[in-house]
């Protein structure tokens, strides 16, 4: 299940953080963009201000940092591998 979400200042980004340690990233449209697997339940997510980047909280105490976000280099990477984002 679902644990956490936060939405970008800007309204363009949800993140969603769940008790398996999913790390999922969807655009305004519905789209997801990007996947991350923690080890431990997510159990806090936020955006920087400017959406540049997040700051992820662990159930196992870790905390990380992910920048920067760059949907170009997104939707790069699944044309490259001949997928939707």
């Amino acid at each position: 299940p679902i644990s956490n979400l936060a939405f970008s200042q800007d309204g363009n980004w949800l993140l969603s953080g769940d008790e398996s340690g999913h790390i999922r990233m969807w655009n305004k449209e519905g789209n997801l963009h990007l996947v991350l697997q923690l080890k431990s339940q997510i159990v806090a997510l936020e955006f920087a201000h400017n959406s540049s980047s997040f700051v992820v909280a662990t159930q196992a105490g870790k905390i990380m940092k992910v920048l920067p976000i760059k949907p170009d280099l997104f939707e790069h990477i699944s044309r490259l591998n001949n997928t939707s984002p």
